[in-house]
């Protein structure tokens, strides 16, 4: 391969170096970007489980809660337990309510959301009527 480069002309072979010279800037450009992404990807995954602990620690915390209050009747909480229990509620992260225009499209993921998030809860079930209507935009 060198022998081949020698027997170019000067011209060709400083073309050839600049062509060489502008691949390598981009190859060496594409692997700084790349890992970059990588740096911020692994930020991104730390935050995540640190968020997915802390969701999971609450949720731990509202189902003892809940499960205390339970066993308990009206008459035997005290205003102690009763504190913890709304407590143990305000700890907890308010629940985005997706929106659907219509859009068959994006049913499947307003549904799978909407259901997580609202139909799967034990909430009366006037309030997660209220919630759909709330969360159902556009022209009727």
């Amino acid at each position: 391969m060198e022998e081949s480069f020698k027997a170019l002309g000067a011209q060709q072979q400083l073309a050839e170096e600049s062509s060489f010279e502008e691949y390598t800037d981009a190859a060496f450009t594409t692997i700084s970007n790349a890992e970059e992404t990588l740096v911020k990807l692994s930020e991104k995954q730390t935050e995540i489980n640190t968020r997915l602990e802390r969701t999971s620690e609450l949720e731990e915390r509202r189902r003892n809660t809940l499960t205390e209050n339970s066993l308990q009747t009206p008459g035997q909480r005290t205003p102690a337990s009763y504190a913890s229990s709304l407590q143990a509620q305000g700890l907890l992260p308010r629940l985005q309510v997706p929106t659907f225009s219509g859009n068959k499209r994006e049913w499947d993921s307003f549904w799978a959301i909407f259901k997580a998030n609202i139909e799967d809860q034990p909430i009366p079930v006037m309030l997660k009527f209220n919630y759909l209507l709330q969360s159902l935009t556009g022209d009727p």
